[in-house]
């Protein structure tokens, strides 16, 4: 995920998050947000494709606890393949083709001078 940034301190409340995630073949016809390791889910707007390759920017928006929290996003494609929750099962030496769930761990505080501007 691009927005917010990793370890970044920000505001507990209403939180825009935004990235993108690779294209498969068949294309990606949904991306789900956790801020609960996976419990419960949020589907994510998706922007439009532009081509059969590129990422595919997608948003939403959370409202994030204060504390620690760790936003995961899962994409499912056209197929209804789901990206793997864990890449253990995709290891390889050089870390290629991992495409497991993407994880960000955030510092929601509830002092708004404390954060940054996410």
């Amino acid at each position: 995920m691009t927005s917010p940034p990793a370890a970044t301190p920000v505001s507990g409340g209403s939180c825009a998050v935004a990235t993108h995630t690779p294209v498969r073949a068949s294309g990606i016809a949904r991306v789900d947000v956790s801020l609960d390791g996976g419990t419960s889910w949020k589907q994510a707007d998706l922007d439009e494709q532009s081509g059969p390759w590129p990422w595919r920017q997608w948003r939403t928006t959370l409202d994030r606890p204060t504390g620690e929290v760790d936003i995961t996003a899962r994409a499912w494609d056209t197929s209804a393949a789901v990206q793997p929750e864990s890449p253990g099962h995709l290891w390889n030496p050089k870390g290629y083709v991992n495409n497991s769930w993407s994880h960000v761990h955030l510092t929601a505080t509830s002092n708004p001078t404390q954060a940054g501007s996410s």
